[in-house]
């Protein structure tokens, strides 16, 4: 399954959100900028409709699980970092 389709309808491209309830993450955004990149590329699309594929959202903004594994993920990142240079940063 794509996270975003999209298709030509003469001038205009409608560009549709298919990811559930299209939550905002790196994949998600991944997906709507090689959309776009796309559709630039086509020098007769004039106009770009956003859309969504789920009867109920439109869009539930960002991917809170996501967001939280990865703040998760830097903590733990920033934790050995800051445990191996005797709690002072990397950069100091």
């Amino acid at each position: 399954m794509s996270i975003v389709l999209w298709e030509k309808k003469e001038t205009v491209a409608v560009l549709t959100m298919n990811n559930k309830e299209n939550r905002q993450n790196l994949d998600f955004a991944n997906a709507m900028i090689t959309a776009l990149d796309e559709i630039l590329e086509d020098k007769g699309i004039f106009a770009v409709v956003i859309a969504s594929s789920d009867e109920k959202n439109w869009s539930q903004g960002i991917d809170l699980q996501w967001l939280m594994e990865r703040r998760a993920a830097d903590f733990n990142s920033n934790l050995k970092t800051s445990t191996k240079t005797g709690g002072r940063s990397a950069s100091a």
